[in-house]
């Protein structure tokens, strides 16, 4: 080097600017570390469901599935409640319970619990439903509340399709959102109507 040259900066090493930035490390593990809460986060807008319930939203959804044509082959168990609110059950083979909720306001919501949910605890004596109190239900013509249904299936978006019989002989429609058990729509139908088939 001649004199007046100005000598050239060495260039630093990775590791120099971890240990003289430290905070940009923890920065940067921050940011990697919440990657599962991005996605998380992402999947839950496009299931519209909470954050909290991405999980819960798929396991219904795989439980709608995994069950998909119950409702035509058993028959719904009625429960008493003392409140405004009227609750149907469905015992599948598969051991997997429907619980469909009517409000006041004639809005309802379908929820599935899972066996699986009762596995751990079925080895210390509980079970959902006895045998014989299930066999007795999963006999006979299939209904849903006063309702005779026709077929269930999905359609092209993955909502699960319901078309069912009223006591008049009128026929319906429900669109129902396996994430959420949300009744999306309802509308008369032809009695003939078939359901798209479920996948």
């Amino acid at each position: 080097m001649t004199a007046g040259e100005t000598p050239k900066p060495r260039r630093r090493r990775w590791w120099h600017h971890a240990l003289t930035y430290p905070s940009l490390v923890a920065a940067a593990a921050a940011l990697v570390g919440a990657v599962p809460k991005y996605y998380e986060w992402v999947e839950a807008y496009r299931l519209d469901v909470p954050a909290n319930a991405v999980q819960q939203a798929i396991e219904q959804r795989d439980l709608w599935g995994k069950n998909a044509g119950c409702l035509t082959q058993v028959s719904p168990v009625p429960a008493s409640t003392e409140t405004d609110y009227e609750v149907a059950m469905w015992a599948c083979p598969s051991g997997d319970v429907l619980v469909r909720v009517t409000g006041p306001d004639e809005r309802e919501s379908y929820r599935w619990v899972g066996l699986d949910t009762f596995r751990a605890a079925d080895a210390s004596g509980f079970a959902i439903l006895g045998s014989a109190h299930a066999a007795e239900h999963m006999q006979g013509q299939p209904m849903m509340g006063h309702r005779t249904v026709q077929c269930q299936g999905m359609d092209g978006e993955g909502k699960i399709v319901f078309v069912y019989a009223m006591p008049s002989g009128m026929c319906m429609e429900e669109i129902v959102n396996p994430f959420t058990g949300n009744v999306e729509s309802r509308r008369p139908v032809k009695c003939d109507t078939s359901c798209a088939p479920a996948e």
